[in-house]
């Protein structure tokens, strides 16, 4: 289970996390070197990827994308890693005829902060 909060993301299945980094690389005019920078704490974009299954989905994705409101919140993937700071972005939610409507898989991205 993955806890944003105090708010448990509804069976969450995966969660994959990519580090980021930044890189400056600028060119300096009648300069035969450019200038190139190199900041790497960027921080983590993590994307848990889980499913809601419960008839009454629309209440519970309000309840998710609540949370995005530029609120850093305590986020633990309870596997045994630290937890980090981190704010909500994007929830996206997809659902298929074949896996019903009680069914929709949705996808949260969140990025630590400091």
């Amino acid at each position: 289970m993955v806890k944003f909060g105090t708010y448990t993301l509804p069976h969450s299945l995966e969660a994959t996390v990519q580090m980021t980094r930044i890189i400056q690389d600028r060119l300096v005019p009648s300069a035969s070197v450019g200038y190139r920078a190199d900041e790497t704490a960027g921080g983590q974009i993590l994307t848990v990827t889980g499913a809601i299954r419960d008839p009454d989905y629309p209440l519970r994705l309000r309840e998710i994308t609540g949370m995005a409101d530029d609120t850093a919140r305590v986020l633990d993937l309870e596997d045994g890693s630290a937890m980090i700071n981190a704010k909500l972005g994007t929830v996206e939610a997809t659902w298929t005829v074949e896996r019903g409507i009680d069914c929709v898989s949705y996808h949260a991205t969140f990025y630590e902060t400091s």
